[in-house]
């Protein structure tokens, strides 16, 4: 039985016992994949994977019940016994609540490749030039480690016992690169993508020129002198950075004692310099979307404004418990979501930035960002790599190096914001200074 069909049988079901509220959430994904080295295809493959989850609400305890692709008539009865029997048991004190049909939704325009272009693509002999003209560009480019390109495409469906009947599609196209260079006895890595967005993308030569650009910098790079210095976060390293700030916003993670800010709207919770906001209408945003995982209608939000904490984020249920209403950040369960995640950009060039670091570290990239922090006390330790700011102005590269701090710490630490943005995954960032991070070889 195709999903479709089944999503059908299993409505029809649950509404023939009696049951007054349920959800079905279906989610269907389709990858395709290429990799070549030493112009061979090493790599070729396609895969598709289905989802869906059944959801009843009974005396406002949810129970819940999964299936990986599996959709015969006896897997809708045992969706629906499971999910009734796990609803019984639920010891959650928070109430749950479904969403109705019928609301209002805004016409969002979210990022997407040029996905008929991208059909007519040679995959193969796009990255096979890509390999030749990387190896051609530079004698220093001492080997090509990845060169590979993917195709994801996304559905999902949500319906409920309310009325809701939503469908949501995303698709993305990319390439990658991956160069190394020797720099005397050492071995440095670095790279970059692609998003096929726009007609030069579709050229190898703009893959090579910017994997070329992030890595030949490297050669001639020294060890970072330790100590607490400035740091300016490079736009696309402070999204990784964002990446994780997102997470402290959520306001059944704030009632539980996972970050900070429980009870702390209205109040200083960073630089005047810091206005953070949610944008899921952000158009061309990689997370825009008109409704969350609930079906709510989404909408842009002030998280910090001027430094002020402005909002948290809801689902229905902590919505429901807090007398507020849900901005539509719901993530599934008690969890919620930040879609687009912009930090407003300031006034200065970067240039003007390092000149008002003066003397510092420059960050282009961090690694272990998804790891290396605790949200309840803030601690961060990441991987890092970038330049010496000496007298304003960048100077010698950097070896990997060691950065740490403090999330809350460092959003009162920042201190000059540029204008230069870039948008990646779910942030979009400015390059910023901030003051009493600390560095270690």
């Amino acid at each position: 039985m195709n999903a479709k069909d089944f999503i059908t049988l299993l409505d029809a079901k649950a509404r023939e016992k009696g049951i007054e509220l349920f959800q079905i959430s279906f989610h269907e994904e389709k990858n395709f994949e290429i990799q070549v080295l030493e112009q061979e295809v090493v790599k070729q493959v396609s895969e598709q994977a289905q989802a869906l989850d059944f959801s009843v609400v009974v005396n406002g305890r949810r129970g819940k019940a999964a299936s990986n692709g599996r959709f015969t008539a006896e897997d809708a009865d045992f969706l629906i016994a499971e999910a009734l029997e796990n609803s019984a048991a639920q010891e959650i004190d928070e109430a749950f609540f479904l969403f109705p049909g019928g609301a209002s939704y805004h016409t969002v325009k979210p990022f997407c490749s040029d996905m008929a272009q991208f059909e007519k693509l040679d995959a193969a002999a796009y990255l096979r030039e890509a390999e030749r003209l990387a190896y051609a560009y530079d004698t220093r480019i001492e080997r090509v480690l990845a060169a590979y390109a993917y195709r994801i495409e996304q559905k999902a469906v949500l319906r409920n016992s309310l009325g809701l009947d939503l469908c949501h599609e995303k698709h993305l196209a990319a390439a990658a690169l991956n160069l190394r260079i020797k720099d005397g006895s050492r071995y440095k890595n670095a790279g970059d993508m692609v998003f096929f967005d726009k007609d030069e993308d579709f050229s190898a030569e703009t893959l090579v020129r910017k994997a070329v650009s992030r890595v030949l910098p490297k050669i001639g790079a020294r060890d970072v002198m330790p100590g607490r210095v400035n740091v300016v976060f490079e736009n696309r390293a402070f999204c990784d950075v964002l990446q994780v700030i997102s997470e402290i916003f959520g306001a059944y993670e704030a009632e539980q004692g996972y970050c900070q800010f429980k009870g702390k709207i209205g109040q200083k919770v960073a630089s005047p310099l810091v206005t953070l906001s949610d944008e899921p209408w952000l158009e061309g945003g990689m997370e825009s979307r008109a409704y969350d995982a609930e079906g709510v209608p989404t909408c842009p939000k002030f998280l910090i404004k001027d430094g002020v904490l402005s909002n948290m984020l809801y689902n229905l249920s902590m919505a429901e418990k807090h007398g507020v209403k849900s901005g539509g950040n719901a993530a599934g369960g008690l969890a919620t979501q930040v879609f687009n995640l912009k930090f407003a950009p300031g006034k200065i060039s970067r240039e003007q930035l390092l000149r008002q670091a003066g003397q510092g570290v420059f960050v282009t990239s961090l690694a272990g960002v998804n790891v290396g922090v605790s949200l309840v006390s803030g601690d961060f330790s990441f991987g890092a790599e970038g330049f010496a700011i000496e007298g304003g102005k960048l100077g010698a590269a950097l070896n990997q190096f060691t950065l740490s701090g403090n999330i809350y710490a460092l959003l009162e630490g920042i201190s000059a914001v540029a204008d230069d943005v870039f948008c990646y995954k779910k942030a979009v960032a400015p390059s910023v200074l901030a003051s009493g991070v600390c560095t270690a070889a």
